[in-house]
């Protein structure tokens, strides 16, 4: 196709419609291969390399924000009893969930599996989203939806502190919150 162009430019009585066609496959195809997949495949939520690249932008432009690491309980229980159908339903509405909750001025993200995060640039606080989260739950036709338990981390990003170094120490603070339920629950 470029060697067509470049001869359809020099002469310009020569016409190659097939060069055009090419350019526009050729086009296509590499903005489909350098896509950044933005949007998680099952939950139209960020994906994990849109939250990475957000909060880098976030700590070198030394904006103040926190993040939220929010876990499923017990969600392989719902796979293994209900199927992967029914498991990915309840990562849906639970996206759709955090949504709500966190919506419109946060990045809303599922990292993997069972796993969501949220970056926030505002002052919300632990106990109101907690609250808000249970109060959408509670509402949902879905009644795994209802019952659905999850542990959540809360971390403020503190001056000096890497992506890496963030993360670890807000799943850190959600393990521990997920240890406290299981032992209050023995």
């Amino acid at each position: 196709p470029i060697i067509g162009m470049v001869v359809q430019i020099i002469n310009t009585h020569l016409n190659f419609a097939w060069t055009s066609i090419g350019l526009g496959v050729l086009v296509t195809y590499v903005f489909l291969e350098s896509s950044s997949g933005e949007k998680d495949y099952l939950t139209r939520l960020f994906s994990r390399q849109s939250y990475e690249r957000y909060v880098l932008h976030l700590i070198e432009n030394k904006r103040s924000f926190s993040i939220a690491l929010i876990d499923l309980d017990n969600f392989k229980a719902i796979n293994d009893q209900y199927g992967h159908l029914k498991g990915d339903q309840v990562l849906v509405r639970f996206g759709n969930v955090l949504k709500k909750v966190f919506y419109p001025n946060k990045l809303v993200s599922r990292l993997a599996g069972d796993e969501f995060i949220v970056v926030i640039e505002n002052d919300q606080s632990y106990e109101s989203v907690k609250t808000e989260i249970e109060m959408y739950l509670s509402k949902s036709e879905d009644s795994k939806c209802q019952s659905l338990e999850y542990s959540m981390g809360w971390q403020h990003y503190e001056s000096g502190m890497t992506l890496d170094q963030l993360y670890r120490q807000v799943d850190g603070i959600m393990y521990e919150h997920k240890k406290k339920k299981l032992e209050k629950s023995v």
